[in-house]
């Protein structure tokens, strides 16, 4: 059946007038229309009442350390706590070295009473007699000297005087056989018996008084080489040196090794090396330089106990004795 349609075209409405008409069936939807436009939101309705707590959440990463903050004021010093109980004592450290002695003064050598001169030979005229032997000079304390022999009789003659003669005698002259070499010279130079002895010098008073059995010794000074009796190849040369019977020993200078013994030493100074007697093989050097002990040996000794630098200006070698190294400069 078609559908009926009411036309309604412009009727003035009156009061109380009703229109009805039976409805027809439904018809089929037309299609959807385009969405409109959204509207407005409307207003935020009131908060609802809050939920339950949710489970805490896993822990964030840490964040970076923030600047550090002004230092505060200092605050007020604690009061001093009580003293802790003492610590055991430490080891004992060990001693420092001994620092070296300072230098001793030497006390002044004191000079000793030289032998006794020896009685002077007896002239061969019995009328005349033999010169008086000459006191001995002031030295060092000298090793007791042997007993002498008795002098030899001198041969038949006169003692000549003072005045040389035209043989060309000398006052206190010791003839001696000329096969001998033997020579001497002066008031009781080699008065020993010497028949035994060979090419030996003396040169002044009593010089090798004593020698009998020795050889090419030479002697020069008052009562040098006074003490030689075997001993051989022997230089003295001062007033009272090497006053002992010693071998292949030089003694240069007044009283220098004036009671040795010991072989091989050689002393030159005054008074130097009057300490050796029987030590060996010494040289000593210098005014009263001198060994430790009269048996000391194989040393070399340079000057006494009074000098307390050594040094050679040409090569810069300079050594003081409070230093225990030689400093010498400009060598390497």
């Amino acid at each position: 059946m078609p559908d009926t349609i009411i036309v309604i075209e412009s009727i003035t409405p009156q009061v109380g007038v009703t229109f009805s008409a039976d409805q027809g069936p439904q018809g089929t939807p037309g299609a959807t229309g385009p969405t409109g436009p959204t509207g407005s939101t409307g207003a935020t309705g009131p908060q609802g009442s809050p939920g339950p707590q949710g489970p805490t959440g896993s822990t964030g990463p840490t964040g970076s350390t923030g600047a550090t903050g002004a230092a505060g004021p200092t605050g007020p010093t604690g009061s001093t706590g009580a003293t802790g109980a003492t610590g055991p004592t430490g080891d004992t450290g060990p001693t420092g070295s001994t620092g070296l002695t300072g230098a001793t003064g030497p006390t002044g050598p004191t000079g000793s009473t030289g032998p006794t001169g020896p009685t002077g030979p007896t002239g061969a005229d019995s009328t005349v007699p033999g010169p008086t032997g000459p006191t001995g000079a002031t030295g060092l304390t000298g090793a007791t000297g042997p007993t002498g022999a008795t002098g030899a009789t001198g041969p038949t003659g006169t003692v000549a005087d003072a005045t040389p003669t035209t043989t060309g005698s000398v006052y206190g002259k010791v003839s001696a056989p000329s096969t001998s070499g033997n020579s001497g010279f002066g008031p009781g130079a080699l008065t020993s018996s010497i028949s035994g002895s060979t090419y030996n010098t003396a040169v002044g008073e009593n010089s090798l008084y004593y020698l009998t059995t020795g050889d090419w010794n030479t002697a020069v000074g008052v009562a040098s080489g006074i003490g030689l009796t075997t001993g051989i190849q022997n230089v003295a040369v001062g007033n009272l040196s090497l006053g002992d019977n010693s071998s292949y020993s030089t003694a240069v200078g007044y009283g220098a090794l004036s009671a040795a013994s010991g072989a091989n030493n050689t002393a030159v100074g005054h008074l130097a090396g009057t300490t050796v007697s029987t030590g060996a093989n010494n040289t000593i050097i210098g005014y009263g330089a001198d060994v430790a002990t009269g048996s000391t040996s194989n040393n070399i000794i340079m000057g006494n106990t009074s000098v307390t630098r050594f040094r050679i200006p040409g090569i810069d070698v300079d050594w003081n004795k409070n230093i225990e190294i030689m400093n010498i400069m400009g060598a390497y």
